[in-house]
């Protein structure tokens, strides 16, 4: 089987993305280059998290 999954067509939806190991993870992947769509209950938070993987050049969507 060919894995058909690169940077270019995969996104990554991160739940729990506020803080911890959700954070870490989705701070891991945008650097890694994919695009990173971030989950959790606190939207300021999640804010916040966009606003930092975008400041070290990452893709990302709350």
């Amino acid at each position: 089987m060919t894995n058909r999954l690169t940077k270019e067509t995969a996104i990554i939806l991160g739940v729990g993305a506020e803080r911890g190991l959700g954070a870490a993870l989705a701070r891991r992947f945008a650097a890694d280059g994919y695009h990173v769509i971030l989950a959790g209950r606190t939207a300021d938070k999640l804010a916040a998290r966009v606003q930092e993987i975008e400041a070290q050049g990452g893709a990302a969507t709350a």
